[in-house]
């Protein structure tokens, strides 16, 4: 890596996929500092989000020390501006926001590049309140991915992460059957199919960057962190230790995630409780709708 570039593993795919888990296996890497949804960095100015330290962002001494270092480089801002702006574009998914990044918009625009360079400040103080110089960031919105690609100082490393899908809409909907808010299934089904889809294009743009499956991460832990290492550039010795036995986390500072971020053992174990749960009606409703899609990872119908 050259000078003044900063190594990012960045995890893209549709959400409920393990990218959380995926966050805290490799950040038992003395060099990887696992951030977690980095496009959740409106948190950190509201009182009411909790670091996975236990302590609230606005009390938590690490994001402390990292808004501190990044206010030096933001100067021409103050940080509520920054975190504003930099939420405002991780949020764009929709197909305009697509058809203006193909068609080179993003880069006459003043405000995306602030928004380049502010992120790319943003990693900087991270890894100078942490000490460790990669950072892992599992934001998983694909078009993030491919925008930071542009960036001349970011050594980008992606991780597409992809976990079945009736897996994904089941998480998506743990619902008791009496909530009239439940989702139905084939709106999963289309989100998993159109954010894949979108992560496929982004990873064939990508010179280092691989498809990783959330069940082959579980079942062949070991085999998988070898090959996530040899994208990500490190040594997975010392990752592929911590996995022996119980999964033990030190004290972290993940920004968001689901619940495992706050639980320092955990045991990796493949979650299939969708065979159990969703009905032979929202499977097939599931599969009309992604099943090629699905088939193209090497899930099929028998296949969990």
């Amino acid at each position: 890596m050259t000078e003044g570039k900063i190594k990012v593993i960045y995890c893209m795919g549709s959400g409920r996929s393990g990218s959380t888990l995926l966050n805290i296996i490799l950040s038992n890497h003395s060099k990887i500092f696992g951030a977690g949804e980095i496009n959740s960095i409106q948190r950190i100015n509201q009182e009411k989000f909790n670091c996975s330290c236990g302590n609230r962002f606005v009390e938590c001494d690490f994001w402390g020390g990292v808004m501190d270092k990044w206010k030096k480089a933001e100067q021409k801002e103050t940080p509520a501006e920054t975190i504003s702006k930099i939420h405002g574009i991780d949020n764009f998914k929709s197909p305009i926001a697509w058809i203006k990044y193909l068609l080179n918009y993003p880069f006459q625009s003043r405000f995306f590049k602030n928004y380049l360079e502010s992120t790319y400040n943003f990693y900087k103080a991270m890894i100078e309140e942490s000490g460790r110089p990669v950072i892992m960031d599992i934001s998983k919105n694909p078009l993030r991915a491919l925008v930071l690609n542009a960036h001349p100082k970011i050594d980008l490393r992606l991780i597409h992460l992809v976990r079945d899908g009736r897996g994904v809409a089941w998480s998506i909907n743990k619902y008791d059957k009496t909530d009239i808010r439940q989702k139905p299934v084939w709106r999963a089904a289309l989100f998993w199919t159109v954010i894949n889809l979108q992560a496929n294009f982004v990873r064939k743009r990508v010179k280092d960057s691989g498809l990783v499956l959330y069940e082959d991460l579980v079942k062949f832990p070991e085999k998988t962190i070898n090959s996530i290492a040899q994208i990500a550039d490190v040594d997975p010795t010392s990752i592929i230790h911590s996995l022996k036995g119980n999964l033990a986390q030190e004290e972290s500072h993940i920004m968001a995630g689901n619940k495992l971020r706050r639980q320092r053992n955990i045991t990796l174990k493949l979650d299939t409780k969708w065979k159990e749960n969703l009905s032979q009606e929202q499977i097939n409703s599931f599969m009309k709708i992604a099943g090629s899609t699905m088939a193209s990872y090497g899930y099929t119908k028998g296949n969990p």
